[in-house]
């Protein structure tokens, strides 16, 4: 019976506690390829590449009716508005809407406009 004494390294000669006959490499990668079965015939590829698409098809498959049943759920599910609630929706957007936002956004200022339409004018 081995003990905690017995497994350790011997620090005088370095030796490890275990021992194996002197030829045992010689013919060791011999008896491994011996236990080795033979190589199994090889699939086409057809046979290899049929599970896969298949489980690709699967999977696009389920995962497109997954989204048109959200989608129809959806639908079903949230209201539509009123028309009267939709006239409150749209409002008219004017130019001069449009060109208030443009100086707002370009913290363009009167004086800045005025410097403008004058060297316009000058160009003339």
């Amino acid at each position: 019976m081995s003990t905690k004494e017995t497994r350790k390294f011997n620090l005088d000669g370095g030796r490890y506690p275990f021992k194996v006959s002197d030829k045992y490499f010689d013919h060791l990668t011999a008896r491994i390829m011996e236990q080795i079965p033979e190589e199994q015939p090889q699939q086409t590829t057809s046979t290899r590449v049929m599970p896969i698409r298949r489980t690709l098809w699967l999977t696009t498959l389920s995962i497109a009716a997954s989204l048109v049943l959200i989608v129809t759920i959806a639908l079903n599910v949230i209201p539509s508005p009123s028309p009267e609630q939709a006239k409150g929706l749209t409002a008219e957007y004017t130019n001069n809407d449009y060109y208030e936002d443009l100086m707002t956004y370009t913290m363009v200022d009167n004086m800045d406009v005025y410097y403008y339409l004058a060297a316009e004018n000058a160009d003339e």
